[in-house]
């Protein structure tokens, strides 16, 4: 087990490593890569860390990690083996110029495990009381990304949601900004045997009592009935 440990923390620290010399070089390289959508945001944005149940605490998370009325949330499960993805996911966006980034974790120890690596990033937590019995852990963790966004999108806010197993190779602004998409208020994967996969999912220009906002609201509360 100690071998297993000491490799993942080495393969992190190399992965950083890396990050570290990608910005030192950046200005060699030419412009980001955000440029073309004007959604360069990092070194713009502010870190949170909590608990977002309570409305004031989410909101305080959206004015601080949010850009220009976007924000990007990555689900991270129980599981604390997901933190090496979840690293990659985010390296890709800086890449791009972009950091308008918020973890979704199962729970504050998760958080805490996170930012032993990264540590100016957003992690958040959602401890809003239900029955122990209502969900398992992995239903949890997607019940608690929809409430994320139907209460985000009712708030004015748009936002890209991923699985942490996602790779980000080219800014996602332009085409979902561009047409056809920019007429879409909900963008999603497609998975033939469910339907519209979790895996990612875009809500933008959502009205408050709009239908996009309610499929999301609505998707939170049916299980809690």
């Amino acid at each position: 087990m100690a071998a297993v440990g000491q490799g993942r923390r080495a393969s992190v620290g190399g992965l950083a490593l890396f990050v570290v010399l990608v910005a030192l070089i950046r200005p060699i390289l030419g412009k980001l890569a955000c440029e073309e959508s004007g959604y360069c945001s990092l070194g713009k944005t502010k870190q949170f860390v909590g608990d977002i149940s309570q409305l004031g605490n989410l909101r305080k998370l959206l004015e601080s990690t949010a850009f220009k009325q976007e924000i990007i949330l990555i689900q991270m499960s129980g599981s604390k083996l997901y933190i090496e993805m979840m690293l990659q996911l985010r390296f890709d966006f800086k890449e791009l110029g972009m950091d308008h980034i918020v973890v979704l974790a199962s729970e504050e120890d998760v958080c805490k495990a996170f930012l032993t690596f990264e540590k100016d990033m957003s992690c958040v937590w959602d401890n809003s009381l239900m029955h122990k019995h209502t969900f398992v852990d992995f239903e949890k963790a997607i019940h608690g990304r929809i409430r994320f966004l139907a209460r985000a999108s009712r708030m004015g806010y748009n936002v890209m949601s991923f699985d942490s197993d996602f790779h980000i190779y080219r800014d996602p602004y332009p085409y979902l900004k561009g047409f056809p998409m920019q007429n879409h208020t909900l963008i999603a994967t497609m998975e033939h045997s469910c339907g519209m996969n979790a895996g990612f999912m875009y809500i933008q220009n959502a009205k408050t009592n709009g239908p996009a906002a309610w499929v999301f609201r609505y998707s939170a509360e049916l299980p809690l009935r």
